[in-house]
């Protein structure tokens, strides 16, 4: 059986999400669960792996989330990142599972500690606002470092305002204008906007 299910993806936006979710399951797919619609081999090559893994990407660029979640589920013995970081996802949108930001954050922190550029910034994101997981500053701030050496713009403007507005460490002026200055660098319009704000603060005399 295939079913389409419309999520609305919630962890980059700035409002929480709440934590009494609508569970997406109906009683046809715990069954459904149970048995597996796609059966994936007990042994498989790093080669076979990825290939189930773009299989269930591709399920779930087709909307054919249950059999996309099949899939990642079986696969994830294999302590791939990309697979761990799929599998946030799916319960962070509630793609053919019911949405439950505590196993989106397990999975995104498994990733992350595998060196996945994307679930160190997902993860960062939910200790900055406790989604998921504990509302932990420091947390995010070490994690928003990690992908912001790494090269990531989004997560070097985070630098920025962690910096700017004191979250996860102490507040310094200087260093949010030096990460904003480093994306606005590139071209980025937001940054050159904050660039120029911060700038502005430290002309005023408005250290700290």
């Amino acid at each position: 059986m295939k079913k389409n299910i419309i999520a609305f993806l919630l962890l980059f936006s700035s409002t929480a999400i709440a934590s009494d979710d609508i569970d997406l399951y109906s009683e046809d797919d715990i069954v459904e669960e149970e048995k597996h619609q796609v059966e994936v081999k007990d042994q498989l090559s790093k080669k076979q792996q990825n290939q189930y893994l773009q299989q269930a990407k591709d399920f779930i660029q087709n909307k054919e989330y249950v059999l996309a979640r099949d899939i990642l589920f079986q696969i994830e013995k294999y302590k791939n990142p990309e697979v761990y970081y799929q599998i946030g996802l799916i319960f962070n949108k509630g793609l053919g599972i019911a949405k439950n930001q505590k196993e989106s954050a397990k999975y995104f922190l498994r990733a992350a500690n595998l060196e996945h550029l994307q679930a160190q910034f997902a993860i960062a994101y939910m200790y900055e606002h406790g989604i998921g997981a504990r509302l932990d500053g420091k947390e995010a701030y070490n994690w928003y470092l990690k992908a912001a050496n790494k090269g990531m713009k989004k997560a070097q403007r985070k630098m920025g305002d962690l910096y700017y507005d004191g979250i996860g460490v102490k507040r310094d002026l200087e260093k949010a204008a030096y990460w904003y200055k480093k994306v606005a660098d590139t071209g980025d319009l937001v940054a050159k906007k904050l660039y120029k704000k911060v700038m502005f603060d430290l002309k005023k005399g408005r250290i700290y």
